[in-house]
């Protein structure tokens, strides 16, 4: 049973073989045909070269005969009516071709040969006698009563012959019929076997196909039954399908369970991510939101920090006005010395005009070491602003760095705001120096405007040292007016530095601006991708993994 399984093809694992199987049985059963009908071809073609090359000439000789008979007797009979031998010589030469004929016959079939002997020893003596009887008759050797008894003889021998030469043609008529008919029943019964045989091998391969078709459809119907199965199950990637026979369609049922395996395990890596993003845009909302926070804040201290600069411009502004001022006092009393000592007797006045304009002078230093503290404090509030947006900056980059690609534009913003920082800061260390040396020379002024106020009480004392006293003052004079330079220049150096600062914070304040308006995008791109992931994950929660 087994091994008829087998031959017929329903253990083979491959569509293809079973296809193949039915090509190779129709080929069989059609080379079975062709060699049946090869068969039937030799066959009948060997009947046909009988019938043709024996019957068939049998026929025509045997009827030829009795034609050669009728005509060589005849020629006997007109040679002893017109007594003429060339008559006798005419039908001897019909009956020479008669025998030809009969020994055609008998060699074309053996089974006639016997009888056909016979003929021809009849027909030669029947003839032999024939001829000397019309030579007789011609020499006229016969009498009458002999001419009719030999007449009479004669014609007994002839009709035996010719009764036995038609039953010949008789015989061999019947076998060319039979031999025809046989030919033809052969044919026609040859033809039936044909049909019948095309008739079986075609019911078997149309079994077999439509067997083969069955059992492949319900393969197919019975996956396609499991897909839809699958597709109604709202997406149950747990589900395999399954398949009895080892075919093709196995390893497609197999390839699918494996891709839908694969597909599992890609769905579960998908619900992880979707997961992770979430999770992940919530902590980049709230970085968001606290960058924003401090962004604002950034913006808020930023402009205090300007108020703070535009005054410390403006007292920049007047500590030049009172260097300016302090200069061209220092001019005047240079000259008032210069006159002093040309003009002794004028010098008490002078005295107390320089000490009024030395304790004008000595005040206004004292200002001016004031707002250099006061700028110093400055200076300071600057530097801890300075050294917060450096912090801010660094926070903000920070948070730039876990924004990714969407915080990258930031993160530029934020090292820019933190360069800024670091140049304020030097700026402000450049400026405190500055101030420090200022406060240093506003001391000293300060003291030498003490010395030439006690110059001016003990020159009313000593009128004798006035000259000295007016050398000195001229020297100090010229040292106030060059340190009231420096602290010009000074102080316009710093009103540059302010107004240097001033423009870095609008830049800084703008740079906050951007900063905050990177941030909505950011937070509105963060909403984005969390509205996406909650989508994606409202989608593959369809599938059951």
């Amino acid at each position: 049973m087994n091994k008829t399984k087998v031959l017929l093809g329903i253990n083979f694992r491959s569509i293809k073989s079973k296809i193949l199987m039915i090509a190779v049985i129709s080929v069989v059963g059609f080379a079975v045909f062709l060699l049946f009908l090869l068969d039937l071809s030799i066959s009948n073609v060997s009947r046909l070269d009988n019938i043709e090359n024996i019957r068939h000439p049998n026929l025509l000789d045997s009827i030829s005969a009795g034609q050669l008979m009728k005509r060589a007797n005849t020629e006997i009979e007109n040679a002893a009516i017109f007594e003429d031998e060339e008559y006798v010589d005419a039908g001897l030469e019909f009956k020479n071709t008669l025998i030809q004929r009969l020994d055609n016959i008998a060699t074309r079939d053996a089974l006639q040969f016997k009888k056909i002997e016979q003929q021809k020893f009849q027909i030669n003596d029947y003839f032999t006698s024939a001829s000397r009887f019309s030579l007789a008759i011609i020499e006229g050797e016969i009498e009458d009563k002999q001419l009719l008894l030999y007449s009479a003889s004669l014609n007994k021998i002839r009709d035996k012959i010719s009764l036995e030469l038609e039953f010949g043609v008789e015989q061999n008529t019947a076998i060319f019929v039979k031999g025809l008919s046989e030919t033809a029943e052969a044919f026609e019964q040859a033809v039936r076997i044909g049909i019948a045989i095309s008739f079986t091998v075609i019911v078997i391969i149309v079994l077999l196909a439509v067997w083969q078709a069955t059992a492949i459809s319900k393969n197919i119907m019975s996956v396609a039954d499991s897909l839809m199965e699958m597709a109604k199950g709202e997406g149950d990637l747990t589900r395999r399908l399954e398949c009895s026979t080892k075919d093709e369609i196995y390893d497609l049922v197999e390839g699918f369970n494996e891709f839908i395996a694969k597909l599992h395990g890609i769905i579960t890596e998908v619900v992880t991510s979707v997961g992770d993003t979430l999770d992940g845009t919530h902590e980049m909302a709230d970085c968001i939101h606290k960058t924003r926070q401090g962004t604002r804040s950034q913006n808020e201290r930023s402009a205090g920090a300007l108020v703070a600069i535009n005054d410390m411009v403006a007292k920049f502004k007047s500590t030049a006005e009172y260097a300016n001022t302090a200069v061209e006092f220092a001019s005047k009393t240079k000259e008032q010395a210069i006159q002093g000592g040309n003009i002794v007797n004028f010098t008490m006045e002078d005295i107390s005009q320089l000490a009024t304009e030395t304790d004008t002078s000595t005040t206004q230093i004292e200002e001016l070491a004031i707002y250099c503290e006061e700028i110093a404090s400055m200076v300071g509030l600057i530097d801890e602003i300075a050294n917060q947006t450096n912090l801010l900056a660094l926070n903000a980059a920070i948070e730039a760095a876990r924004a990714g690609e969407n915080g990258r534009g930031f993160s530029v913003v934020a090292d820019e705001v933190r360069m800024l920082a670091n140049k304020t800061a030097g700026c402000t260390q450049k400026i405190g120096q500055v101030i420090n040396k200022l406060q240093d020379k506003s001391r000293i002024a300060c003291a030498s405007m003490e010395e030439g106020r006690e110059m001016v009480s003990n020159t009313v004392e000593r009128s004798v040292k006035a000259s000295m006293a007016l050398h000195t003052i001229i020297e100090s004079v010229e040292r106030i007016t060059s340190m009231n330079e420096q602290i010009t220049q000074v102080t316009n150096e710093q009103a540059d530095l302010a107004r240097t600062i001033e423009q870095h914070m609008v830049d800084i304040s703008a740079l906050s601006l951007t900063t905050e308006n990177l941030s909505n995008k950011t937070a509105d791109a963060s909403q984005l991708v969390a509205n996406s992931s909650k989508h994606l994950q409202h989608h593959v929660n369809k599938f059951i993994i």
